[in-house]
C-alpha cells in the first residue's frame, strides 16, 4: 500500500515540475528563467545533503517524512494560489520551489531508512525491488501526466483552473493522501543513533 501511494505522490511531484516550468515560461518566455526552476529545486540538495542524512539517523523518521511532505503540501498550495491569481512575477515561484526542494532533500534519506520499519526482514529485498520499479515508472509517467493535465481544457466555472492550477491541484491531492497514509501507519520501533550534530558525524557516511 505504501509503495502504491508513494508512486502516486512521485507522479504528482513530477507532474508539478512540468506545471511550474510551463507557468514560468508563459510568464517570461525565457529559457534561462525556465532553467532556474530546476536550479531552485536542486539547490537545497547541494546545501543540505549531508545534514539531511544525519537528521534521518538521529530523529524519528516518520515524523521527518510527515513534516517534509507537509512543507511540500503548503508549498504546492502556494503554487496553486499563484496559478489561480498570477502576479506576472517569477521570484515568488522560485522561493516556493526552494521550499519544495528543502522538503524533498530531507524526506529522501528518511524515506529510504524508514522501509525496514515497515516490512519483515525476509520481505525486505522484495520491497526494495518493487519500490525501485514503482519509483522509475512514476518518474517516467509523471511528466506525461503533468503535460496532459496542463493542456486539459475546462469550461464554465472551472475555466480558471486551466493550465498550471489543475496540475497543482492534482499534486496537492496526492500529497494529502500520502500524509494521511503515513500518519495512519503502524511501524516497528527503529533504532535511532543519538550522535552529536557536528561536521565529523555528518561526514562519517
Amino acid at each position: 500500500r505504501r509503495v502504491l501511494f508513494r508512486s502516486v505522490v512521485i507522479l504528482g511531484a513530477e507532474a508539478q515540475t512540468v506545471g511550474v516550468a510551463w507557468q514560468v515560461y508563459q510568464i517570461t518566455h525565457s529559457a534561462l528563467d525556465l532553467g532556474f526552476t530546476g536550479l531552485a529545486l536542486f539547490a537545497p540538495g547541494i546545501l543540505f545533503m549531508l545534514a539531511a542524512g544525519h537528521v534521518a539517523d538521529r530523529y524519528d523518521r516518520r515524523a521527518i517524512i510527515l513534516a517534509c511532505y507537509a512543507i511540500q503540501a503548503v508549498c504546492t498550495l502556494a503554487l496553486l494560489r499563484f496559478g489561480l491569481h498570477p502576479t506576472g512575477h517569477v521570484w515568488p515561484i522560485y522561493a516556493v520551489l526552494l521550499g519544495v526542494g528543502l522538503g524533498r532533500v530531507f524526506s529522501g534519506p528518511a524515506s529510504q531508512a524508514f522501509l525496514p520499519s515497515l516490512v519483515p526482514k525476509n520481505h525486505f529485498v522484495n520491497a526494495v525491488t518493487w519500490g525501485a520499479i514503482v519509483f522509475h515508472i512514476a518518474n517516467i509517467a509523471g511528466p506525461a501526466v503533468g503535460g496532459l493535465l496542463f493542456t486539459l481544457q475546462l469550461s464554465g466555472r472551472l475555466a480558471g483552473w486551466n493550465g498550471a492550477p489543475i496540475v497543482y491541484a492534482f499534486s496537492l491531492v496526492t500529497l494529502v493522501a500520502f500524509l494521511l497514509l503515513v500518519g495512519a501507519m503502524r511501524t516497528r520501533p527503529a533504532q535511532v543513533v543519538k550522535n552529536a550534530f557536528n561536521l565529523k558525524t555528518m561526514l562519517a557516511g
